[in-house]
């Protein structure tokens, strides 16, 4: 049988098919005529929690993906994956390709708090309930084509409750789990504050098994921040070293996503939640349990498991007379060729999932900030003169490079919670507001102007408080801690504070023109202990003001978000992924370039979802900083691909031409991280491989570095600061030994010629070098420019080789200001370079090794029209 039905998960409605199957069992009080879980007659097959005797019935198929019931057994699989759903007892399986087992005998619950508010008391399981019927449709959307399979099953307690999974395998070869509870009117459920929502667990106390490789002691873990408020430093660690605060008796916890590697066999998982607005999504594992299983060789895991966490509990919400709580959709890739390629797959696909582009065009610019003025930085001592005086020698520095973006950070508002302009700093203009009227003066000057606001951050002295005090949410146990004692938290469920919200960054967006905005203290929005809707907690309050607030700006406007990562997923285009930086290096203790790159290189992959931001360039020496160490930082964050933003003011980097020297070159932006090669082997990555792509070309472009002090994340023993060679083997890099490459550094453009199977560089403490790797071509190629570290990824376009009589003629358009030098790297072919037909004041010299030409110029335009004549060797 048939039916058309609605369902809804999250906030994705939509119509489907369904081929529906269900049993006789009692039906509870959730059945209407409409539901698949009613029909006790369907036509699929009868009695479907009988045994079947080896029948088997194929239901659906899709892209290769094929459901079928095998007795009690539903099974979904697509030849690398197969999810055995077990009818009777509830429990689900996964096993891979080759028949081993992924897990065994998962279960999904929901838990409602006790005492302490991390520790649940009572707990309702999906196996408990007794099952109802199962449904199948063919999946299609961003995501790929595959099979959703939905098992629906009614509570053997008192039939107070519905669970209905829904799991979704793809044809590209992964999982999704989600979870929606149904709670009836006037039972024990209903009136429970639920702190927790599982759509998947697996514990080996409960008989369930989780395998990734051999032996879980010896995996590694990476998390995106930890225990919900931890979500400043993301961290790679041995199982065992990353215990959780919060929730001891989960073993570890992260953020948003997690990645599992066992170095010995290669095998790896990446698992996270691929929506947010149910709340926070954590992903829990335990290398320890209790009856843990063994399969050929491995050992389980003790504990894994995906969970939505509710702060303050939640009560059901009330949808047509029924209480509902729903899970995240839970995301699980148990086959990536790397954990590295599994993080990026798994951020490339949540964007793809949520519709959004990518970001091409990454901003980069100036935030006036400067580290703030305990680390010699301007801090929110600003006003109207400081920033006139820092435009000028930006359109004189950086326009002509491609920096577009002004941003004015704390210091222009009368108040923490009323965003409005401060008139004695920014004062009016011909009647007009301060700011309103700088935002067009910026944009008069062909950049994008920039704002940072803390609209959660509300102080107790401002006049928002003063005239509303019943917007504000008690904060919690917790926050009592992190807030201060003269600060507010407003309360996001009541729709007045949403419309001020609303209007807040309409205002600042659209009546002043404020095209960029960097919206921080977002981990504020987190402690609010009790909210005016008791079916939210504050992440779903947070996630949904969000919405608000990208409904208020309009898509146009690039959002930049700090903290609460996930949360901001959906909403924003960019985010901060690290604390403050500020002008020192540090190492464990200060909050400098070396706690900034940690965490920065352990989210390198959400570059993929969306624009990162690491935090500030900065060049000055007052808090001790080299200008080697400078440069160490800036290839970093060259290699990241993301926003890049100065910490020091245009000023100053006008007075200091090495500065500029060493900014220039990142400048525009290619928007693709490089890979931490390495990133399961040391503390602070060393080894970073880019492949840039340009106009059907492909080149490496390697950086290795030497971050001084270092950790071996497996024996976690410290790595003194000195001398190291640093050693890539050609395999790591995609390339084929005995093949002839051209290595050049990216900015010295010295360069040798390699056949052999690795590329080696020794480098003293706090050094790098950023290496472009080209093939030797059969026909001459630009290598390098002067332009830009990466090669020609972004300021050559248009390059050609054209026959023409016993010549060649390379040719191309090289984005370079007018009266800057240029140096533009050749190499022949095994061809020569004859002359230089434009520019015709280029000159053209032998380049540092064998086959490589460089021609210099100071050109009077933009952009540069080169054209080269190559000849063989032996021509007149």
């Amino acid at each position: 049988m048939r039916h058309s039905i609605l369902m809804t998960f999250g906030r994705l409605a939509f119509p489907i098919a369904l081929a529906a199957c269900s049993s006789n069992a009692q039906q509870g009080p959730f059945a209407t005529d409409g539901d698949a879980a009613s029909d006790q007659t369907a036509d699929t097959c009868e009695h479907c929690a009988d045994v079947h005797d080896g029948d088997s019935t194929t239901l659906v198929e899709r892209a290769g993906v094929v459901a079928a019931q095998h007795g009690d057994v539903l099974v979904v699989e697509d030849g690398r994956l197969r999810l055995e759903i077990d009818l009777v007892s509830g429990l689900f399986s996964v096993y891979g390709g080759d028949g081993r087992p992924h897990m065994l005998g998962a279960d999904a619950r929901v838990a409602a708090s006790g005492d302490y508010p991390f520790v649940a008391t009572d707990t309702w399981y999906a196996s408990e309930a007794s099952f109802s019927g199962w449904a199948a449709e063919p999946a299609s959307d961003p995501l790929g084509e595959g099979l959703s399979v939905t098992v629906t099953r009614g509570s053997s307690i008192s039939a107070q409750a519905e669970f209905r999974q829904t799991f979704q395998l793809r044809a590209q070869g992964f999982l999704t789990v989600q979870m929606e509870v149904r709670v009836a009117e006037g039972t024990e459920l209903a009136d429970q504050e639920i702190t927790e929502v599982s759509p998947l667990v697996v514990e080996s106390e409960r008989g369930g098994a989780f395998f990734v490789g051999t032996d879980p002691a010896s995996h590694l873990a990476a998390d995106d921040g930890s225990d919900m408020y931890f979500d400043f430093a993301a961290r790679v660690y041995r199982m065992g070293k990353g215990g959780s605060a919060f929730f001891p008796h989960k073993g570890s916890v992260s953020n948003w996503n997690a990645a599992l590697f066992d170095r010995e066999s290669g095998a790896a998982l990446v698992a996270g939640f691929m929506s947010f607005d149910q709340g926070v999504g954590l992903v829990a594992f335990d290398h320890v349990g209790k009856d843990q299983a063994e399969d050929s060789g491995r050992e389980s895991f003790g504990r894994f498991e995906g969970f939505n966490f509710h702060s303050p509990a939640i009560l059901p919400a009330k949808e047509d007379g029924v209480g509902v709580m729903r899970s995240g959709l839970f995301y699980l890739d148990f086959g990536p060729s790397s954990p590295q390629e599994g993080l990026e797959l798994y951020a490339e696909r949540y964007r793809i999932r949520s519709g959004k582009p990518l970001v091409q065009d990454v901003p980069s610019g100036w935030n006036s900030w400067g580290g703030g003025s305990g680390s010699g930085g301007p801090g929110a001592n600003i006003d109207e003169s400081f920033i006139l005086a820092n435009l000028e020698p930006m359109q004189e520095d950086f326009a002509p490079f491609g920096m577009k973006y002004f941003l004015i950070d704390d210091g222009w508002q009368v108040e923490h919670g009323d965003w409005f302009t401060n008139p004695e700093r920014f004062p009016p203009h011909n009647g007009q507001d301060g700011l309103k009227w700088l935002a067009q003066e910026i944009e008069d000057r062909g950049f994008t102007p920039g704002i940072w606001i803390a609209p959660f951050w509300i102080k107790k002295s401002a006049a928002l408080a003063k005239e509303h005090p019943d917007w504000f949410a008690e904060v919690s146990d917790l926050g009592g801690v992190m807030v201060g004692p003269n600060d507010l938290i407003p309360d996001l469920t009541k729709p007045e504070v949403l419309d001020w919200v609303w209007e807040t960054f309409h205002r600042i967006a659209k009546e002043w023109g404020f095209k960029f905005i960097k919206m921080d203290f977002s981990y504020y929005a987190l402690f609010a202990g009790k909210l005016a809707d008791p079916t939210k907690d504050a992440a779903q309050a947070y996630h949904n003001a969000l919405s608000v607030i990208r409904d208020a700006i309009g898509p146009e406007t690039f959002l930049v978000t700090v903290s609460a990562m996930g949360l901001c997923f959906d909403s924003a285009n960019g985010s901060r992924l690290t604390l403050d930086n500020e002008p020192m290096w540090g190492d464990h203790e200060k909050q400098g370039i070396k706690v900034t790159l940690l965490t920065a290189a352990h989210r390198y992959y959400l570059n993929w979802l969306w624009a990162n931001h690491p935090d500030l360039l900065f060049y000055r020496d007052n808090m001790g900083l080299t200008l080697s160490e400078a440069r160490t930082w800036t290839s970093m964050v060259a290699l990241l691909g993301g926003i890049v933003k100065l910490g020091e003011t245009y000023t100053a980097m006008h007075e200091h031409p090495d500065w500029l020297a060493l900014v220039r070159p990142l400048l525009p932006i290619y928007p693709v991280s490089a890979r931490p090669l390495d990133m399961f082997v040391l503390k602070y990555p060393e080894v970073w491989r880019q492949r840039p792509e340009r106009e059907g070309r492909e080149w490496v472009v390697l950086g290795l570095f030497n971050w001084g002090i270092n950790e071996d994340v497996f024996t976690a023993k410290e790595i003194p600061e000195e001398t190291r060679t640093k050693e890539v083997s050609f395999e790591a890099l995609g390339l084929v030994p005995g093949t002839p490459y051209l290595v050049m550094d990216a900015w010295t453009h010295e360069c040798e010629w390699l056949e052999d199977v690795a590329i080696s560089r020794t480098l003293p403490p706090r050094t790098e070098a950023v290496l472009i790797v080209r093939l030797r071509a059969e026909e001459p190629i630009i290598v390098a420019t002067s332009r830009h570290l990466l090669g020609g990824a972004v300021e050559v376009e248009n390059e050609q080789v054209q026959p023409d009589a016993d010549s060649l003629v390379l040719t191309a358009t090289i984005d370079q200001p007018a009266g800057h030098p240029l140096d533009v790297y050749l190499a022949g072919g095994g061809l020569v370079p004859s002359e230089v037909l434009s520019p015709a004041t280029a000159v053209l010299t032998p380049g540092g090794c064998e086959d490589v030409y460089v021609v210099s110029v100071v050109p009077d335009a933009t952009p540069v029209s080169l054209s080269v004549r190559f000849v063989p060797p032996d021509a007149d």
